[in-house]
């Protein structure tokens, strides 16, 4: 059976352009799929304010721990099979790297998680919104294990 031509041609970055994208769909997805549940369970403003604290962490990192993965591994691979110590400097170059964007975006959602809050959940007021805020830095945390995670799944 012959590879249609088109799948021969996609590069790693265009596989990996491919897979973030449709992860961040995914995400949407998700979102809309919470909103159902609240409206047809009756969830309360507590809830709400968690949901949405979850969202906003988990899509945005989530792309990077997935785009990790897809990214580094063949070159992983290919410096594995050259050396070992040519693996381990990769490793490192690419956990500092990512590491660092990983850390610079925290850091701009943390700035602004009023704003992210906002488009997410633009019906937010009062106490469910100052909630939403201070439970979307809290799971900022967990947004590292998230990246954590996918970066050894790609490696190991």
């Amino acid at each position: 059976m012959d590879i249609p031509s088109v799948l021969k041609r996609q590069t790693v970055t265009q596989a990996a352009v491919l897979i973030a994208v449709i992860s961040f769909f995914s995400k949407f997805f998700g979102f809309f799929r919470e909103v159902l549940v609240a409206k047809y369970f009756g969830a309360t403003g507590t809830t709400d304010a968690f949901l949405v604290a979850l969202i906003i962490p988990s899509s945005i990192l989530g792309l990077f721990a997935s785009g990790f993965g897809t990214l580094v591994i063949p070159y992983y691979l290919e410096k594995k099979s050259q050396s070992a110590e040519a693996a381990r400097r990769f490793v490192n170059s690419a956990f500092t790297v990512w590491g660092s964007i990983f850390l610079a975006i925290s850091l701009l959602i943390f700035i602004f998680t009023p704003a992210c809050v906002h488009v997410i959940a633009y019906g937010f007021s009062g106490e469910r919104f100052a909630l939403a805020v201070t439970l979307t830095r809290y799971l900022l945390v967990a947004g590292l294990f998230t990246v954590l995670t996918g970066m050894f799944t790609g490696l190991f």
